[in-house]
C-alpha cells in the first residue's frame, strides 16, 4: 500500500525526491534492490546533493553484490561534496572505509 502510495505522490508532484527516496527504502526492505537502485537514481537525479538516497543507492548495490559499484557511488560522493558541511561526507567515508 505504501508503495501504491508513493507512486502516486510522485507522479502528481514532479520533482519529488523524497517519495523517491522513500519509495527507494520500501523496496529495498523488500529485498528489491534493482528497483530500490531506480528510485535512489531518480532522487540522486533530482536533488544531486541528497545525502541519504547516495548512502542508500552505496547500500543497495552492496546488498545486491555489486561491492565495487557501492564503493563507486559512495567515492563519487565523497569527490564531489567532500568540502561541504553536510553531515552524509563522513558516513559516506565511513562506508568506504569499511568496504575498502
Amino acid at each position: 500500500q505504501a508503495v501504491q502510495y508513493l507512486l502516486r505522490a510522485a507522479q502528481m508532484r514532479n520533482p519529488y525526491p523524497e517519495a523517491h527516496h522513500n519509495l527507494g527504502i520500501v523496496y529495498l526492505r523488500k529485498e528489491m534492490h534493482a528497483e530500490a537502485i531506480e528510485q535512489f537514481r531518480t532522487t540522486l537525479q533530482q536533488q544531486p546533493d541528497h545525502g541519504p538516497a547516495a548512502l542508500n543507492l552505496a547500500l543497495a548495490y552492496q546488498l545486491k553484490g555489486e561491492l565495487q559499484r557501492a564503493k563507486e557511488e559512495l567515492q563519487a560522493y565523497v569527490e564531489k561534496y567532500g568540502a561541504s558541511n553536510s553531515p552524509y561526507v563522513a558516513q559516506a567515508q565511513q562506508r568506504l572505509g569499511a568496504l575498502k
